[in-house]
């Protein structure tokens, strides 16, 4: 039977013991032994805090009063002892605070993570009782998600009719439609041996309910006029083409029908339903209606923490603002949060100049991510109180200055990068430009900026160091340039110079020697308004690599609908969706196939619609009813345009890749 645990502090037992209300506890206690037939344990613990070791005597001493069995557990909320700052940026998130304004929404100590046998000996080595007990308890769970099983719903059948049988009068009498009549040229001998081939292998899985519930929701849309299609592996199936499930005859086109049902794979089928988009809802909700909420919902999909979301999450949290967030995030890994922690700690950010195909140092050996920081610095070397834009024109020593940057920018990118290269890295610049006009710059003075200082990286490579001052004395010139032009904007100017100049090592928690140089990556991060020293600042990287594939939130499935026969919520947890009129499991489709729940994909594609526009169309103006299922696959004048990739507009196919594919591919049938 069910095993049940007094719980936490907030439990009905212990509250009443915190409000020393002996008497009212007992007797709680008893009413759940007699409800859960004595197998109830007093569950304790100890987060060393003073108010939970009194309840605990007082829960030690109701047990005994009733010769009830204690255990002991811990509040677990995290794995491991330094995960605790990732809880707490956690919990901050979901109140939607910064840190530093949480008070007593976090947890008063580091105490709730995940302790081995041996610390949780030693603390309760005064009375070890507890701690076996979590043996006893541990054993009397046997439950494995395997042994839940659920069932399909029983399809609704004539009167003594299996769901074999009307499987199979189904498929004859599409067969008929399809095909025609038996021993004629159109149906042969083969296309009754294929049905019959596949009808036996369905009956010993036990699949013809499942084939069943796909038949009647593509019978509703037709009934409805809303056109579908089932897409992918189905097609290889002769059952599913004559229950016009697919419209692609399968034994005309010799499909192998072993690729989508196989009794050694021992997995069930995977039929994808594509609806034309626009009455794909109407679809769902007669789902819903025709097996109830009680027994059909939607899958979810956990949305996780990437590189940059977590950056500008935790930077958030920990105070930062949206400008300094965005600016660390333009050195963040697109994808992967923990590649994003490590560029924080060692500087080697993601490369926000360099095509693809170049080499880790880029075109002309350039350091890209010293590039990056300069452009920072040179964009904010701008007047106080620009807004923005590019400069007035003006005669001075200034506007020459900045002319003569442009000139010299343009005449080494002219002899260094001709054609698409050329073309390609100034995209790459763009790119760079938007995000530093955020906070930065405005339009073209980025690309102009960033410009300049690629060229003067390259020009540097290009005349090597002979008769040249080295980089360190290179970079200590140019500080001490930018020092004198920076001299009438005031202390705070200075102060970033200076801090500039200064050799000393940051902390281990956030390294940008990989970057520009540690007193450079000082300097980077002062421009941004960040400080090195700054406790936040050297905690930041942790928080990333927390956040990595943690999720962040629950989204929904494209289209994958789940279906049982017992109560759902028997099975699997079910919530209300953040859309009208849809509920959704807590699972996503990687978490069906252990406990045996089959997915039916029902997803929208526009270009159906534009085809059931068409197809209504030429039956209203012309009088003629176009059935996909009976097209020809063999039109040399369709292959034609897809050997030449005139395929935009065609599902599947229009993409770059696929359209850079077809003219090598050369298909000249249809498999």
């Amino acid at each position: 039977g069910v095993v049940a645990l007094t719980g936490c502090p907030r439990g009905w037992v212990p509250r009443l013991v915190a409000r020393g209300e002996d008497d009212a506890a007992c007797s709680a206690l008893a009413t759940l032994a007699d409800i859960f037939e004595r197998r109830v344990w007093v569950e304790c613990w100890d987060h060393h805090l003073p108010e939970e070791r009194a309840i605990v005597r007082g829960l030690l001493a109701c047990a005994r009063a009733l010769g009830l069995p204690w255990v002991v557990t811990n509040n677990v909320h995290y794995v491991r002892a330094r995960d605790r700052i990732v809880h707490d940026v956690l919990l901050a998130l979901k109140h939607r605070l910064p840190l530093d304004q949480m008070g007593t929404k976090l947890r008063p100590n580091g105490e709730w993570y995940l302790k081995g046998a041996a610390q949780m000996r030693r603390r309760w080595q005064h009375d070890d009782a507890g701690v076996c007990a979590t043996l006893d308890v541990a054993e009397r769970c046997a439950f494995r998600l395997g042994d839940l099983k659920p069932s399909l719903p029983e399809f609704s059948l004539p009167p003594g009719v299996s769901a074999d049988e009307y499987l199979t009068r189904l498929v004859a009498q599409g067969a008929h439609e399809r095909w025609g009549a038996p021993k004629t040229a159109r149906r042969t001998a083969k296309h009754d041996a294929q049905l019959k081939h596949e009808l036996g292998m369905i009956a010993r899985l036990g699949l013809a309910g499942y084939f069943l519930i796909v038949w009647d929701i593509v019978r509703f849309a037709r009934r409805e006029g809303i056109l579908c299609q089932g897409r992918g592996s189905a097609a290889n199936s002769a059952v599913c083409y004559c229950l016009a499930i697919t419209a692609v005859d399968p034994v005309k086109l010799e499909l192998l029908f072993e690729r989508f049902l196989s009794e050694e794979r021992k997995e069930p089928p995977d039929i994808d339903i594509d609806i034309a988009h626009e009455e794909r809802e109407r679809v769902l909700q007669y789902v819903y209606e025709r097996y109830g909420r009680e027994h059909a919902a939607m899958v979810c999909e956990h949305i996780t923490w990437r590189g940059r979301s977590a950056v500008r999450d935790a930077a958030r949290v920990l105070g930062f603002s949206v400008q300094q967030a965005d600016a660390l995030a333009m050195f963040s890994d697109r994808f992967s949060a923990k590649a994003t922690a490590e560029a924080l700690r060692t500087g080697s950010g993601a490369d926000p100049f360099a095509p693809s195909w170049e080499d880790t140092k880029g075109p002309a050996n350039y350091e890209k991510e010293r590039d990056a920081a300069r452009a920072l610095e040179i964009a904010a070397r701008r007047p106080a109180g620009s807004d923005g834009g590019r400069p007035e024109r003006s005669e001075g020593p200034a506007s020459a200055g900045i002319a003569g940057d442009r000139a010299e920018a343009d005449r080494i990118g002219q002899s260094m990068m001709p054609g698409r290269r050329a073309v390609v890295q100034m995209k790459d610049e763009r790119a760079l430009a938007e995000r530093l006009g955020r906070s930065l710059v405005r339009g073209t003075e980025a690309t102009t900026i960033a410009r300049a200082v690629k060229a003067e990286a390259r020009s540097v490579a290009l005349e090597g160091n002979g008769g040249r001052p080295s980089k360190a004395d290179h970079r200590g010139t140019e500080f001490a340039q930018r020092g004198t032009e920076a001299g009438a904007r005031g202390e705070s100017d200075k102060q970033v110079l200076r801090s500039a100049q200064d050799d000393s090592v940051p902390p281990d928690g956030l390294r940008l020697d990989g970057i520009v140089g540690a007193s450079e990556g000082e300097a980077l991060l002062r421009r941004v308004g960040l400080d090195p020293q700054d406790h936040r600042v050297r905690i930041l990287p942790m928080v990333v690599a927390g956040l990595h594939q943690a999720p962040r939130h629950r989204s929904i499935h494209v289209g994958g609908f789940v279906l049982t026969r017992e109560p759902l919520l028997t099975v699997v947890p079910i919530e209300p969706a953040s859309m009208a009129d849809r509920t959704v499991i807590q699972w996503e489709k990687d978490d069906l196939d252990p406990v045996g729940l089959v997915k039916i994909d029902l997803l929208g594609l526009g270009m159906l619609t534009v085809l059931q526009l068409c197809l209504t169309y030429v039956r209203q103006e012309r009088g003629i009813t176009i059935d996909l299922g009976q097209l020809d696959m063999v039109d040399q004048s369709v292959f034609d345009d897809l050997c030449a990739a005139d395929t935009i507009g065609v599902f599947q196919v229009e993409s770059r890749a696929q359209m850079n594919t077809l003219p090598r591919l050369k298909p000249r049938c249809f498999y």
